[in-house]
């Protein structure tokens, strides 16, 4: 809008990211709190998630994923759920790819994803509704797919059952846990309400919804930037309190404390500051116990004057920490 020269207002719900806001605000949008859905807004040109434009742009996803395979289409595809909008858009692209015999065989079966605070349409495909029932006192943690009356909801209820998949529900930390497993194994920081999709796939494997040899799809439709502060509670740093450690290694994080050192560096300091000593590879063990307590830390291997491959080791602000209250 902002490129175009049109005004933009931008209509904020509650529990809405800060840096989805901050976003906004970068592009000179006008920003209007509300605590209520925007029908009462009829004057106005919304791009609604039921708006066919708004769905067909969304089915392009699914397009791109049937190209990269070649349009064998997977087993499974796994999306989170809010409004219903993504699910009803990749059922729409599957349709029509089958349609135009860009693909053949089983369609993929779809499985609709919510977290447990806000989760109408799992509730509704469990008690075998055709329609969904509003929900109040939704829990808005993850307000993409915290959606109490989903607007098309039945669509995606009727997508699920005519493919065969089935809807989940996905608590809180195994979101938070997905996205630590994403960033891991694919090194995709993903945000809580796309990394619901990789919670929900462990669950179908271990009730047997979905067979270790099937191809599964994932839907990962945000980043992880756009929530850090979920991203900050996964990854929050805990500094150790009141931890005990020997006399030998409160030694090691003295010298530390004045300078960084290499291993047999600190073995021979040991001995001449305070006449310690030991076996070299004692001085090791006691670094990599240091290291997994979170009190000091190495840097990548480098060529020392032997041409040996040599670690330096440095304090952490932990290590400190720990050596001033020592």
């Amino acid at each position: 809008a902002v490129k175009a020269g049109i005004p933009c207002r931008v209509y904020v719900l509650p529990g809405a990211e800060q840096a989805k806001i901050l976003q906004a605000l970068a592009y000179d949008a006008e920003l209007i709190y509300s605590s209520r859905r925007f029908d009462h807004l009829g004057d106005g040109h919304l791009v609604e998630p039921y708006n066919p434009f708004f769905l067909d742009g969304l089915k392009t996803s699914t397009l791109e994923i049937l190209e990269q395979l070649d349009w064998n289409p997977p087993d499974a595809i796994f999306i989170t759920m809010g409004t219903g909008s993504n699910l009803t858009a990749t059922w729409k692209a599957l349709d029509e790819a089958e349609s135009f015999r860009l693909i053949g065989g089983d369609p993929p079966r779809l499985y609709g994803v919510q977290a447990s605070g806000c989760a109408p349409i799992v509730e509704a495909f469990k008690k075998g509704l055709d329609k969904v029932e509003p929900k109040r006192g939704c829990k808005m943690i993850f307000p993409d797919i915290s959606e109490p009356n989903p607007i098309l909801g039945s669509v995606v209820l009727k997508a699920i059952r005519s493919s065969r998949g089935s809807a989940i529900m996905v608590e809180e930390n195994e979101i938070l846990e997905s996205i630590k497993l994403l960033a891991k194994t694919e090194g995709i920081l993903a945000e809580p309400a796309a990394a619901a999709s990789i919670a929900a796939l462990k669950i179908a494997v271990n009730d047997g919804l979905i067979d270790r040899s099937e191809r599964v799809v994932c839907m990962i439709t945000g980043s992880g930037l756009k929530d850090p502060a979920s991203i900050r509670e996964l990854f929050k740093l805990s500094y150790p309190k009141h931890v005990k450690i020997s006399g030998t290694k409160l030694k090691i994080l003295k010298l530390l404390s004045e300078k960084s050192m290499y291993g047999y560096e600190l073995w021979k300091a040991l001995k001449i500051a305070y006449g310690l000593e030991f076996k070299l590879p004692t001085i090791y063990q006691h670094l990599s116990e240091l290291i997994r307590m979170g009190l000091i830390v190495s840097k990548p291997p480098e060529r020392g004057l032997g041409r040996r491959m040599v670690r330096k080791y440095h304090l952490t602000e932990s290590g400190r920490r720990v050596l001033a209250e020592s």
